[in-house]
């Protein structure tokens, strides 16, 4: 099994919700489930649990989408946030 890894391009909070982590994967194919643990690569004793995914920006241009650009719900911290934009995380199953 290979590793999962995401790169975070863009980050933006959801009122009441959390914060969506807009990701770029290094392999589309692998599976990431609800309730997976996320783990900065330079910081280890961070670890982000999942709460939801979701495809970004597929719209009307459904059949071009792009497969390996996927967001991320989860529960961080304001100062979390604002660190973690450009890091590489991966995926603990």
């Amino acid at each position: 099994m290979s590793l999962i890894e995401l790169t975070i391009d863009e980050i933006f909070m959801i009122t009441g919700r959390g914060y969506v982590l807009t990701c770029v994967i290094n392999n589309p194919n692998s599976t990431i489930k609800i309730g997976d643990t996320l783990r900065n690569r330079e910081n280890v004793t961070q670890e982000i649990q999942i709460k939801g995914i979701e495809m970004i920006n597929y719209g009307s241009n459904f059949k071009n989408r792009r497969l390996d650009i996927i967001g991320i719900l989860v529960e961080i911290s304001d100062e979390e946030a604002l660190e973690i934009k450009g890091k590489t995380l991966i995926v603990l199953n």
